[in-house]
């Protein structure tokens, strides 16, 4: 069974953003599909961040990361020494790339990731599935049946992963980044962005 929870709250020009993560009950375990986030910082106080750490399950066998932007790594921290999974360029463009997240919310004390490249079978039935394209290290989270699979476009969309409308939301990531570096172009990269979602999505 896969679940949905509530793990933060944007506001986005004017309009409410959930950022959810996803858990899947496996028979090895709970596996947590990315962690939302469990405070602020300067650096985002005009996205009025409301997080909401205590609706992220704690017990879990591993997490996995889809990519590191800060609302979907900023509860990484709840869980030194559990197997954290992510593509290796993933990682390595969060630690090298200025302002490509907050940094501090990828490395903490007890941070144990573990590194692949490519797909890969995490457990029995869930698969990794590199997707680049949101950021070049992107990946997605499958599970078996079909039907049940999670990926970063599902942690934003208010009702479910299929849904076309709800697919551009986590594009915020992208444009978030822009807006740390203070580039001039972030409008247009973060339209941009959107635009290649669609482009990706057969129901849009």
């Amino acid at each position: 069974m896969i679940r949905a929870h509530l793990a933060a709250e944007l506001r986005v020009d004017g309009e409410r953003w959930p950022v959810f993560v996803w858990t899947v009950d496996h028979s090895a375990g709970l596996v947590l599909v990315d962690t939302g986030m469990i405070d602020s910082r300067p650096e985002i106080d005009d996205l009025s961040p409301t997080p909401h750490p205590e609706n992220i399950p704690r017990d879990v066998a591993c997490v996995i990361n889809t990519h590191l932007h800060f609302d979907h790594c900023g509860g990484n921290r709840l869980f030194p020494g559990v197997p954290i999974h992510v593509q290796a360029r993933e990682l390595a463009d969060a630690r090298s790339l200025d302002d490509y997240t907050i940094r501090e919310w990828v490395d903490f004390d007890g941070a144990t990731y573990v590194e692949h490249e490519g797909e890969v079978e995490l457990l029995p039935g869930i698969r990794l599935l590199p997707a680049p394209g949101h950021t070049d290290g992107h990946q997605w989270s499958s599970s078996r049946p079909a039907r049940a699979q999670s990926s970063s476009e599902a942690t934003w969309a208010p009702r479910s992963a299929s849904s076309a409308a709800a697919r551009p939301r986590d594009s915020v990531a992208c444009s978030r980044s822009e807006r740390l570096r203070g580039s001039p172009t972030r409008r247009s990269r973060r339209s941009r962005n959107i635009a290649r979602i669609r482009r990706r999505d057969p129901c849009s």
